[in-house]
């Protein structure tokens, strides 16, 4: 075999074009070939490339295969790796193209734009990583310089008086993962930072407590091992060794799990089983998501659309979620616009029809639990005040009325006295700020007139920035006369 090949590189047809075999070296690293596109595109530095390329064929150097890209094959692969490799300068032209090639599809992920540049990524993915290996050796000079660091932390100075906030946070959320969690991170700044051995271990323990109580093995495991470093530090090398051995059986466990995970799917793909029958749609989710990284769209498009099949009668949440994700496929495989609008369409139309309604439910509870956070009560309001989020059938208050009232809180100002009449108060301001604003809201100008147009969300914009320049009194009545007396929330 190595004679037939020394003899075709040997050829008259070789000899008259040597950039030839400067050409079939460089195929001899990118196994999956290059179309004659790869090959101009690359500027590659030869002399009629297309002519090299005739000629390599001609000789049963290389050939084409049914997508027309030129390739080697493997025994001239390996003989030319060993004798004659491609020299530095004609990787580094094809190291260029395919980073300009990741570059795209970096820039563009998620768009439309993205859906030509995938199959060109995947048919080259073998010669990507080829060439990447190629510029990782120690002698590339494109290399940059190393550069050594260490990663340290340094905690706020108001760890504590945060951390008793974040726990005074969670007795109003059902998250003992995220409590379990904290436990262990108070466990750390008492063990490295304060060096309170003693209430680290306490913190320890109740992350344990908690872990063991609701079957969290990860929690466990993390707390575990946090107990056994603070007992080393302690000089308890025995505990240190028990505590350090019984994390390892919790991931063990973790890691049986697993595999029975893969044994069920194993079962699933063999006996044509439902994962959805069975009440495993997030598994189903899960295999799509490993589909959807590796770039094998198609595969995660079949698996969503059998999602969205099952799901149309027995679950409007899951339905629409897979309506989601069928767009955010659709998009890199190249679906028109109008297709994945429509997907897009259908999936906020199920969600409004059933999560309009919880959904404020869920923002006044959570403004009624958190009255003295700025925060959360800001961001809930913004919730509630946002006409785009319920439609215009609702009847909400406007979000500025919200703000406004808010911010006047006679508790606050005890010298201020509420006026016997708005009329009163209003007679300050100017009669053509409140005709300009009726108008914005569709409304005729008259001082009876108090209904809001709650479509023109530009009109609201208006208002607030009108009244920004009034004084907080004069500002809610301004927007109380502009807002039904019977939405207007309560000081």
């Amino acid at each position: 075999m190595n004679l037939s090949i020394s003899l075709s590189l040997s050829s008259r047809r070789i000899q008259l074009f040597p950039q030839s075999q400067e050409l079939l070296s460089l195929l001899s690293m990118l196994p999956d070939g290059l179309a004659d596109v790869d090959l101009i595109q690359s500027n590659l530095p030869l002399e009629n490339i297309l002519k090299c390329k005739t000629t390599l064929k001609s000789t049963a150097l290389a050939y084409s295969d049914e997508h027309k890209r030129l390739k080697v094959l493997m025994p001239i692969q390996e003989y030319l790796q060993r004798n004659q490799p491609p020299r530095d300068h004609l990787i580094q032209k094809v190291f260029e193209y395919f980073e300009e090639m990741l570059k795209f599809y970096t820039k563009y992920s998620g768009t439309q734009s993205n859906s030509k540049i995938v199959p060109q990524i995947k048919s080259k993915l073998t010669n990507i990583q080829n060439v990447l290996q190629w510029g990782l050796k120690q002698n590339q000079p494109n290399l940059s310089k190393s550069i050594y660091c260490q990663w340290s932390s340094c905690p706020n100075s108001d760890f504590e008086a945060l951390a008793l906030q974040a726990l005074d946070h969670l007795k109003h959320f059902d998250d003992p993962d995220l409590e379990s969690r904290l436990y262990i991170c108070m466990a750390s700044y008492y063990q490295h930072f304060k060096i309170d051995l003693f209430e680290a271990t306490n913190m320890c323990k109740k992350s344990i407590s908690l872990a063991i109580l609701t079957g969290n093995s990860r929690r466990h495991s993390q707390a575990l091992h946090r107990l056994a470093w603070n007992n080393i530090q302690l000089g308890k090398y025995s505990a240190a060794q028990i505590w350090q051995e019984l994390p390892g059986i919790y991931i063990q466990k973790h890691w049986l799990s697993v595999q029975r995970l893969c044994a069920g799917m194993s079962l699933v793909t063999t006996k044509n089983v439902s994962l959805w029958a069975s009440g495993h749609r997030a598994s189903l989710v899960f295999v799509a998501e490993v589909h959807k990284s590796k770039s094998e769209y198609s595969e995660a498009w079949k698996i969503h659309s059998e999602i969205l099949r099952i799901s149309a009668n027995q679950d409007p949440y899951n339905h629409a979620t897979a309506l989601l994700n069928l767009a955010e496929l659709e998009v890199p495989i190249g679906v028109p616009r109008h297709d994945v609008q429509q997907n897009i369409d259908l999936a906020r139309s199920v969600s409004q029809g059933k999560g309009s309604t919880s959904s404020k439910v869920y923002f006044e509870k959570s403004l009624k639990l958190a009255p003295e956070d700025d925060q959360i009560k800001t961001f809930c309001l913004e919730k509630l005040g946002n006409i785009n989020s319920w439609g215009p059938d609702e009847s909400i208050p406007g979000w500025t009325t919200i703000f406004l009232s808010d911010e006047y809180d006679p508790r606050a100002n005890p010298e201020t006295e509420a006026p016997q009449s708005v009329g009163q108060t209003l007679d300050t301001i100017p009669g053509p700020v409140l005709d300009t604003h009726r108008a914005s809201f569709g409304e005729a100008p008259g001082p009876t007139s108090h209904r809001p147009c709650q479509s023109s969300a530009n009109g609201v914009q208006a208002l607030l920035e009108e009244l920004s320049k009034c004084s907080c009194l004069k500002a809610k009545l301004l927007s109380a006369l502009l807002f039904d007396n019977d939405t207007r929330p309560p000081n």
